[in-house]
This record gives C-alpha cells, structure tokens and sequence, in this order.
C-alpha cells in the first residue's frame, strides 16, 4: 500500500513540473523573409493598443500611433495579428487600413490586367 502510494505522488510530482513546461509560449525561429514580404496596414486611429491575444481581456504589450505601420502576418474580420518587437501581436482590424494600389486595366484584350512597375507599389 505504501509503495502504491510514494509511486501516485511521484507520478503527480512529475506532472506538477511538466504542465507548467508545456504550457509557457514556445519561442522559436521566424525566417525574416516571412516579416519583410508581410503585407503592411496603417493606423487609421489617434493611438491603438496591441495586445498578446485578440481580444480586450489580453494584455497590452505597447501601443502604435495614428500613420505608423504594422506588418500584418494574418487579417481577421475583428483582431489582426501583427508583427510587433519581435514575436507576434494583435491589433483590432477596425483601426488598420491597407493603403490603396491603383491597379491600370488593360482594355485591348479582355480579362488581362497591366502590371506595374515596382516603384509603383511600393
């Protein structure tokens, strides 16, 4: 009885020390690449918070101005996740906008779009 007990508060120790491991955020390697080609929004707002989680009740990490940008690694209809000092961030969507590209069609031949040049889009 003793040997069954001192092996389920071994088990439960080990478990003890392993949830806590499994639970922390997992830091890992972001190709750069994968952040420069991110798509950029601006602020639309006088100041907007940017939070560890999409939504209100997650902690706000910093704060980003009316005109700044934000690489946006993914778009969401209410949060954005962006990439903010780092590691990865979130914005509510309703205060980024994407800037406008002015895309020229081609009218000679039907469904063909003219591509810009780079300095165009940038």
């Amino acid at each position: 009885m003793k040997k069954t007990i001192a092996l389920v508060l071994g088990i439960v120790m080990l478990l003890a020390l392993a949830v806590p491991a499994l639970a922390a955020p997992i830091k890992g390697k972001v190709y750069a690449d994968y952040i420069q080609d991110a798509p950029e929004a601006v602020v639309n707002c006088r100041s907007l918070n940017v939070r560890a989680g999409a939504g209100t009740s997650y902690d706000i990490l910093g704060v980003v101005r009316r005109d700044e940008t934000v690489k946006v690694i993914e778009y969401g209809c209410d949060w954005t996740k962006i990439w903010f000092y780092d590691s990865y961030a979130y914005v509510s969507s309703r205060y980024i906008d994407f800037p406008v590209v002015e895309v020229v069609v081609d009218n000679t031949i039907p469904g063909k779009v003219a591509k810009l040049p780079a300095a165009a889009t940038n």
